[in-house]
């Protein structure tokens, strides 16, 4: 695969216009997933990424992966603009995410694509102070509830993570769901640890490839991602549970720090500013202790 780390979003657009049908799709996954392929300039992927996005020769699950990480990098170079430019085309996407089901291709997983497009909405309507947080939120709440652990496949324990991160701001946007959302995300990461790890029963209860000693026991990455998804449940959970306020207040904080865009110390402060000046006034709590 070509360079594509020295170009600009209209050179590696340019270079991608001449390739054939097939090459050209594939060369346009790589860059989807796997960011350290495109050009090195944020501000380049931004407009690359939303380049993708309005190329009608694309799939709609690539183009709708395309304007998901175009809002996240935008995100992450905190660009107010260009995530409220996206926002209505996102709501749009959601609506067809809806019809989507559940497949056992993660990139055409219908629930990892709604909550894709949930995590960016409900972070983006809380840092631009958008009333429509309240019903990105509820959207959310439905979209957990809605799981059904019938139709899951062993990639739902990939998107775990996603799905904690975006259920734990929406829950600080309604702190009042609090309780029964805790109860469903414990089914959630119950069955999601059990349709992953079930197919390697056979092999465990035979000891084939098991070590014999815990020190060459090796976890794959996917289970140290399912740790900090447990983290996350546990602060939701102490939350739920929680019976003064001094308490909710310390936890909703600390779920404020698990859950919010975090890809760079900049873009995690803005998220947490925005929660100060936005959902924490709504708790009718002190913001956190910085003595």
């Amino acid at each position: 695969m070509q360079d594509f780390t020295k170009l600009t979003a209209d050179g590696a657009y340019a270079v991608i216009s001449t390739q054939g049908r097939t090459k050209r799709e594939k060369t346009i996954q790589n860059l989807l997933y796997k960011k350290g392929k495109r050009p090195a300039s944020l501000a380049e992927q931004l407009k690359l990424l939303e380049m993708f996005f309005n190329d009608d020769g694309l799939a709609q699950f690539e183009r709708t992966y395309s304007l998901v990480a175009a809002a996240h990098k935008a995100s992450e170079i905190l660009d107010k603009d260009a995530l409220a430019r996206f926002l209505p085309k996102l709501e749009t996407c959601f609506d067809w995410a809806c019809t989507l089901p559940m497949r056992k291709q993660l990139r055409k997983d219908g629930l990892h694509m709604r909550f894709s497009i949930l995590n960016v909405l409900v972070n983006a309507s809380v840092m631009l102070g958008l009333d429509t947080r309240y019903t990105y939120a509820d959207q959310a709440f439905t979209a957990l509830a809605e799981v059904n652990p019938r139709k899951t496949t062993h990639y739902t324990f990939n998107s775990t993570t996603n799905i904690l991160n975006t259920v734990g701001v929406a829950l600080l946007i309604r702190p009042e769901a609090f309780g029964g959302t805790a109860r469903l995300l414990r089914g959630l990461l119950f069955h999601s640890l059990r349709m992953k790890f079930a197919g390697d029963l056979p092999s465990v209860l035979l000891r084939i490839g098991v070590p014999a000693t815990l020190s060459e026991v090796e976890p794959p990455s996917n289970f140290i991602k399912f740790e900090e998804s447990f983290r996350k449940f546990l602060a939701i959970k102490r939350a739920a549970d929680a019976a003064s306020d001094q308490e909710k207040n310390t936890l909703y904080w600390l779920i404020a720090e698990e859950c919010v865009g975090q890809h760079t110390a900049e873009q995690k402060a803005a998220h947490l500013e925005s929660v100060r000046r936005i959902l924490a006034p709504g708790w009718a709590l002190e913001g956190p202790c910085t003595d």
